[in-house]
């Protein structure tokens, strides 16, 4: 391993593979396309948050690309990685959440950012969003909440949306 560089988390198994039964029919779920997982993203500089939410993460079949603890290295990283969607702390040393989104958003005006912060004045929020930001999450972390978000602004919102069912017809 590279030092800097964040580690490749193994993803978790999920459907792939599930075999249901039904009357006279048998439903396999396959994988559709090359796409196995959505790629996320961390960006905070609390490395207690970073692991709460790579394990929420990978919990729920999303893949953990790169995690960044400032916004200078979230600039980077994103370049290197394009992922799906970003989490991003408002507050870190060296550029804040708010520059780190436009700077990331300049050179990917499609880029989905979601803002998961302790901070959660309206005026932070308003700029969140006139910036670009998909949401903007109050911590103490909530994982349905967290969930539901990333899912909402992922292109697909169905966390099984990789795979499609196949059915054989046994009679």
């Amino acid at each position: 391993m590279v030092a800097g560089l964040p580690k490749k988390y193994p993803a978790k198994k999920g459907a792939l593979g599930s075999t249901y039964f039904l009357p006279g029919t048998l439903l396999l779920i396959l994988k559709r396309g090359e796409k196995e997982m959505n790629k996320i993203m961390i960006v905070d500089d609390s490395q207690f948050t970073r692991f709460i939410l790579r394990n929420i993460f990978l919990e729920n079949g999303l893949d953990v690309v790169a995690e960044a603890t400032d916004g200078y290295e979230a600039i980077d990283l994103y370049q290197k990685f394009q992922p799906d969607l970003v989490t991003m702390d408002l507050t870190m040393p060296g550029i804040d959440g708010l520059s780190t989104l436009r700077a990331i958003r300049t050179l990917d005006p499609e880029a989905r950012i979601i803002m998961v912060t302790a901070i959660g004045y309206e005026k932070a929020i308003k700029q969140a969003f006139v910036l670009g930001a998909l949401d903007f999450i109050v911590k103490p972390l909530q994982k349905e909440r967290i969930i539901s978000s990333v899912y909402k602004h992922l292109k697909s919102s169905d966390p099984l949306s990789n795979y499609v069912p196949k059915k054989i017809n046994l009679g």
